[in-house]
């Protein structure tokens, strides 16, 4: 199986924040960034990725912070990946980020950028990332699309999809909620979604890879953070065999 969206390097806290409410997930999640290093987030990667490979996933994308180290990690277990850091608008970051995830490239690991667009202008933060991304040639994995944003910024999805954020290869990763609207406006761009079971379970997410496949937007499946869910493996949850059944996301 193939595992759209994971932050590997979240696995010392597994499942520490099940049935925990969002926002006391965040708060979770931000103090262990605090204190993690390159070191534990290696270490982190290892047991997520001899986890997969027990699971039977053989391949997934990254998105979390010291991504070489997770990139390391994926090629001494000797599974696939495609590895993004997490990052924010400093393009030099970027470019010495990218480069050493390229140093694992013969060991079938390959990069892309990872943004996330919560509480986000994007039109007003993102080109810089977005032009970067693509004299680079690699994808972007946006995440944490909020439909609450739309109070803030107007409507930041409107402006991911219709500003020249969303192209083929890009995807959108654990949106709370799509509506009819959005998922038009997916299928028009080709921008993919990656579908999070663990957070459906908690309640939240619960339409959106069914709306995905009648709508007929690419969708995948992924596990998140292992704060989320104490189980890897995606045939964990009726949903994700159900649309693994009906829709092979490209």
């Amino acid at each position: 199986m193939v595992n759209v969206h994971a932050q590997a390097g979240m696995n010392l806290i597994r499942a520490y924040a099940v049935d925990k409410p969002f926002h006391r997930v965040s708060s979770i999640a931000k103090r262990y960034v605090e204190v993690i290093d390159s070191w534990s987030t290696f270490v982190a990667a290892q047991l997520t990725c001899i986890e997969f490979v027990r699971g039977g996933i053989t391949t997934f994308a990254d998105v979390f912070h010291y991504a070489d180290a997770t990139a390391e990690a994926v090629a001494r277990v000797g599974i696939r990946a495609t590895v993004a850091p997490l990052v924010g608008d400093d393009l030099a970051q970027i470019q010495n980020d990218l480069s050493a995830i390229g140093q694992y490239a013969k060991c079938g690991i390959s990069s892309a950028i990872g943004v996330s667009i919560r509480g986000r202008d994007l039109c007003g933060s993102l080109e810089g990332v977005v032009a970067f991304a693509r004299a680079a040639g690699v994808p972007i994995h946006f995440t944490d699309f909020d439909h609450s944003q739309r109070q803030a910024y107007g409507d930041p999805f409107a402006q991911l999809v219709g500003g020249g954020f969303a192209p083929h290869g890009d995807v959108l990763a654990n949106p709370a909620s799509l509506d009819v609207e959005d998922l038009n406006r997916l299928r028009a761009t080709g921008l993919g979604v990656a579908h999070i079971p663990s957070n459906a379970q908690m309640g939240e997410q619960a339409a959106v890879a069914g709306g995905c496949i009648r709508q007929r937007v690419p969708v995948g499946l992924g596990t998140g953070s292992a704060a989320r869910g104490g189980d890897l493996p995606l045939n964990c949850h009726p949903l994700a065999i159900r649309a693994s059944a009906v829709f092979v996301t490209p």
